[in-house]
């Protein structure tokens, strides 16, 4: 099937790791740029930000690893469409608020 996971997949090599971090990073630089904006207490907000990240990432995995099987490539799509979605609301949102 060309859904399946191929064999030699390897979730822990460097490159996908590599470009993870980067993703990953670039969502973290935007927010911090945005905290540095306002006036807020940089500890309480990084370790709420750590736990819900730390949860999120925990529930992500346990759900991947019982549907990976199953759902295969199609998951990775659909998140991908949704990350889009989000951004593409988040856009919208923006340049309807500052423009009107």
């Amino acid at each position: 099937k060309e859904d399946e996971i191929p064999k030699d997949y390897n979730p822990l090599e460097l490159k996908l790791i590599i470009s993870m971090s980067i993703a990953t990073s670039i969502d973290a630089l935007i927010v911090g740029l945005g905290l540095g904006l306002f006036s807020t207490s940089i500890i309480l907000t990084c370790s709420i930000i750590a736990f819900v990240t730390f949860l999120a990432a925990m529930i992500g995995m346990l759900i991947g690893k019982k549907t990976g099987a199953k759902f295969g490539r199609k998951m990775e799509t659909v998140g991908g469409i949704i990350l889009i979605l989000i951004g593409l609301k988040i856009l919208i949102e923006h340049l309807i608020t500052h423009y009107y």
